[in-house]
């Protein structure tokens, strides 16, 4: 039975148990694991943040579909911490999507950026580590968002930039995304339609989420 994820209101933080560290530095990796997921409604629950959610648990490994069902103002009871298979066949699932991204170019690697930038990887290295484009990281090396490569290099990092520190799925995200604020455009067709300023508010909008 697939778990159950509540979006929880106007609850201290203090009432929280913290993690034990210590099981997280131990050495031995655990056969299962189990998650409660806790969503304060900071801001509203959308469409686009559970897809962004359920994007970042795919790219960590785990085959896990968040859906909101409904809002409490107690505790969420514990999911079941009897051992399972699942999450090891979930993980597996997992890096078969992010794999599956490299071979159908929604992630292209940097011999493709190289081509399309006509630099040496050194150059795509230093721009990654300038902050003018980001990476996923899939089997042990660097894989760039094909929707990058639509855009001219200074566009891609004035828009990376306004994403700020989220997370490389959720900048996939937002580059994959038809948006309405876009008129049902993804950002690289907007910057096309000569809509650059509009991707560079709703960028900075979408790292504030």
């Amino acid at each position: 039975m697939p778990a159950t994820y509540h979006a929880v209101e106007n609850r201290p933080s203090d009432t929280l148990t913290p993690v034990n560290d210590d099981f997280l530095k131990n050495d031995k990796s655990p056969q299962f694991a189990s998650f409660l997921l806790e969503v304060r409604n900071r801001h509203q629950v959308t469409s686009e943040l559970v897809a962004r959610i359920n994007l970042i648990m795919a790219e960590s490994g785990f085959d896990v579909t968040v859906t909101p069902t409904q809002v409490v103002r107690g505790s969420p009871p514990l999911p079941d911490q009897g051992g399972s298979s699942a999450p090891l066949r979930a993980q597996a699932r997992g890096e078969a999507r992010l794999v599956s991204w490299t071979q159908d170019g929604t992630l292209a690697p940097g011999s493709k950026v190289e081509a399309a930038w006509g630099v040496k990887r050194q150059t795509i290295d230093a721009a990654r580590e300038r902050g003018e484009i980001f990476s996923v990281w899939v089997k042990g090396k660097h894989w760039y968002p094909g929707e990058a490569l639509k855009l001219e290099r200074g566009a891609l990092a004035a828009i990376n930039r306004a994403l700020g520190d989220i997370d490389p799925s959720s900048k996939l995200l937002f580059l994959l995304q038809k948006h309405g604020a876009l008129g049902g455009h993804t950002p690289a067709d907007a910057v096309a339609d000569g809509k650059f300023d509009d991707v560079l508010r709703l960028a900075t909008d979408w790292a504030r989420t």
